[in-house]
């Protein structure tokens, strides 16, 4: 890991360009991937209860969706989904409620009062039941095609610019796969015989590589590092 690369002794050999058949394959899978993340960007992202009070207070919000009220009398306490829209990517969080003598927490009641004092015109809808979100495993098209493309990095011939561990890595980073499609094994716009090169990516420095650049990408995709197994 010295150096970061694997010398090829390969590389006397050309390689003859994809045909037009590999490289509408290939630019398509590309799209799929594309597409996959543009779906999970639309997702809404967990925040917490500050971030929607801020929102509201900011007028940015739009719609709050609340569970259902406390019954009247009742002792205990519970915890529910709030769900919010603003421009960008909506978000959710956990709020509590509690009647228990001592232990009283209303936050359903200070995100009422939040909506009322926002500058901005928001819209109130409550659950007709509990609701904490989604249960069990929860398969997105992002995490399919990860799943997919991995299979295909597994069983598919050895890269040419990069090792199996190092185009693993760099999948946790945005768009990475559709990266490997377009330039694996040899890039869908060349035309004319070439020679592999005479060094590949090795995936000790991948890992840095993407561990680095993940500060920069959690910067700019609000909820991207909660999808690095890093975290």
């Amino acid at each position: 890991m010295s150096s970061g690369v694997v010398v090829r002794d390969d590389v006397v050999t050309p390689v003859a360009p994809p045909s037009r058949l590999a490289v509408m394959v290939r630019v398509v899978a590309a799209l799929v991937v594309v597409a996959a993340f543009a779906h999970w960007f639309t997702q809404p992202v967990e925040r917490s209860m500050g971030d929607l009070l801020r929102g509201l207070e900011a007028g940015e919000v739009t719609r709050v969706v609340l569970g259902p009220a406390a019954d009247e009398g009742m002792v205990g306490g519970f915890a529910q989904r709030v769900e919010w829209e603003v421009p960008g990517r909506d978000g959710y969080a956990t709020y509590e409620v509690s009647t228990v003598p001592g232990e009283r927490v209303d936050e359903d009641a200070v995100i009422v009062q939040a909506v009322a004092d926002s500058p901005g015109a928001v819209v109130l809808e409550r659950r007709a039941e509990y609701f904490m979100g989604p249960s069990g495993i929860r398969w997105s098209p992002f995490a399919i095609v990860h799943l997919v493309m991995l299979f295909v990095l597994i069983g598919g011939p050895q890269p040419r610019w990069a090792t199996k561990w190092a185009w693993f890595w760099l999948s946790f980073l945005p768009l990475g796969w559709a990266v490997f499609l377009l330039l694996e094994p040899v890039p869908v716009w060349r035309r004319t015989m070439s020679h592999p090169p005479e060094r590949r990516f090795t995936g000790g420095w991948a890992w840095i590589t993407a561990v680095i650049a993940q500060s920069g990408f959690a910067q700019m995709i609000e909820g991207w590092y909660d999808s690095v197994p890093w975290n």
